[in-house]
């Protein structure tokens, strides 16, 4: 594989969700060719910023509806979790 082709595999498999570590082996790159590179190029680095985030916020959405899903089934560790943490009069006090 050329290198223009890993990493563009190493993009997309971010922004699918993917940890940095898993996209590097995805795309057959060493984590320290991945770190010399996004340090190196600032082309690649907002390429992989961009796709980072896009991955992060896939796997958030993806967080919530299992969430939700499990809500609407009536799991009460769920719905105890989502009160705790976004209705006032159930969250906890940090103190």
């Amino acid at each position: 594989m050329h290198k223009h082709d890993q990493e563009s595999l190493l993009i997309k498999t971010l922004s699918e969700g993917y940890t940095i570590t898993a996209a590097c082996k995805r795309a057959g790159v060493s984590r320290m060719f991945y770190n010399r590179h996004y340090k190196d190029d600032s082309e690649f680095r907002k390429k992989v910023d961009r796709a980072y985030t896009l991955g992060k916020q896939m796997n958030d959405d993806r967080v919530v509806s299992a969430l939700m899903k499990k809500i609407n089934d009536y799991d009460w560790r769920p719905i105890k979790y989502y009160l705790e943490h976004n209705v006032a009069p159930y969250m906890e006090k940090n103190t």
